[in-house]
């Protein structure tokens, strides 16, 4: 099958897409909108969505959170340290210079990247079997 993002080649919701299929053999076709959407689309589609980060899940990133469209990431790892949880992930499109006139594109278009993250309000978890 094919990435049901591939018109959004290189932005984070395609690079999402694509570390799903990589993890579980499959994409998720319900998730199409805007990263920030993706929460409300898999609860929609019956997809368990949670509060507490997981491994092998999707992060959502409200848009007041990450800016304009909302962002999603692949969830490697998730770690408990003394001042609150920490997610490792994997993501597409993540980086400086993304807004509204360049059609919210990074330094990271295109390529994945990987990060360790604090866990905070506003982020949000599809879990994957």
């Amino acid at each position: 099958s094919t990435n049901p993002l591939a018109a959004y080649n290189g932005y984070c919701t395609y690079g999402a897409q694509e570390k799903i299929r990589a993890n579980t053999g499959y994409y998720v076709t319900a998730l199409t909108g805007n990263a920030g959407d993706w929460d409300n689309q898999a609860r929609a589609a019956g997809w368990k969505v949670v509060l507490d980060a997981e491994p092998r899940s999707v992060v959502v990133f409200e848009g007041w959170l990450a800016g304009g469209p909302g962002h999603v990431a692949w969830v490697d790892r998730v770690e408990q340290r003394s001042d609150g949880r920490y997610i490792t992930i994997t993501e597409m499109n993540y980086g400086t210079g993304a807004n509204a006139s360049n059609g919210w594109k990074t330094t990271g278009f295109g390529r994945f990247t990987s990060r360790t993250i604090k866990d905070v309000p506003g982020m949000s978890y599809i879990l994957l079997p």
